[in-house]
């Protein structure tokens, strides 16, 4: 990763990670290195979250400072592999959806023992049936911001179908709505750091919310979900990655993105596949 020409978001992270976790399965390696380029122009404890997300990986990734072309022993990857992947960036999903067609794996993230589902649900008192949800609520307009008119009709449709715990996830300021429902549990106000938040997906029922680096911790899992993005950003990227399908080409039926605003019919369907 070189901090001059990449931007760096979760998203992208935990993208990258999928990539190197399924480089490393079809190769049969069990360690790879992540080379940092530029590190100092990260900003202020970028490397370190980088490092988090990394570590956690049932793949020991280690997480490095660049040393130039003349300091690697080896290259990071093979021949065939580094043709398939030279003409995306490291964020874009297009080089996961290569890498599926070449090898025939489906990107997962694998997690190391320490971060075991019950030992997580244990420690932080969560119940062990549950669903997810993430909803963006902070950043620029225009970048599929989540609206309340929009969510609430979501949210009614689902509290309908779901009795069980919904876990709000990521550090998002949440509507007022969700206060006064007990079953839902905000886990950054108990404290749960994001890994573990990221984790905890593919441990739920299902996943649901709009697109985000938080929605990035389904999208590499077996947990159903249901993602909404505005079609107005990133537009262009969408059409690359997924053309006019709803959702990735390794991904199961129940597994859908939808470029749209939310819309409680659309958790009606879904909810139909859950089954």
């Amino acid at each position: 990763m070189d901090s001059t020409v990449e931007k760096t978001t979760l998203g992208g992270i935990m993208t990258l990670r999928a990539e190197i976790e399924l480089i490393a399965k079809h190769c049969q390696l069990k360690k790879a290195v992540l080379y940092l380029k530029n590190p100092d122009n990260f900003e202020t404890g970028t490397v370190n979250f980088i490092t988090e997300i990394m570590s956690a990986s049932a793949c020991d990734i280690q997480v490095r400072n660049y040393p130039g072309a003349n300091g690697l022993s080896a290259i990071a990857y093979p021949d065939v592999l580094q043709d398939l992947l030279r003409s995306a960036k490291y964020y874009s999903t297009l080089r996961l959806t290569s890498l599926w067609r070449h090898t025939g794996l489906t990107p997962s993230l694998e997690w190391k023992a320490e971060y075991d589902l019950s030992q997580i649900i244990k420690r932080f008192e969560i119940p062990t049936k549950f669903a997810c949800l993430h909803l963006k609520t902070s950043g620029i307009p225009g970048e599929g911001i989540a609206s309340e008119d929009e969510w609430l009709p979501v949210i009614e449709e689902i509290n309908k179908v779901w009795n069980q715990p919904i876990l709000l996830l990521g550090q998002d300021k949440y509507f007022s709505y969700f206060k006064q429902e007990r079953k839902f549990i905000k886990l950054s106000e108990r404290g749960m750091p994001i890994v573990e938040q990221l984790r905890l997906i593919q441990g739920g029922a299902f996943f649901i919310g709009n697109a985000s680096g938080v929605a990035s911790g389904a999208m590499y899992g077996s947990t159903p979900y249901l993602i909404f993005k505005d079609e107005n950003y990133h537009g262009d990227q969408m059409i690359q990655e997924l053309g006019s399908k709803k959702t990735f080409p390794w991904a199961n039926t129940n597994q859908l993105i939808l470029r749209k605003r939310p819309d409680a019919i659309d958790f009606k369907v879904f909810q139909n596949s859950l089954s």
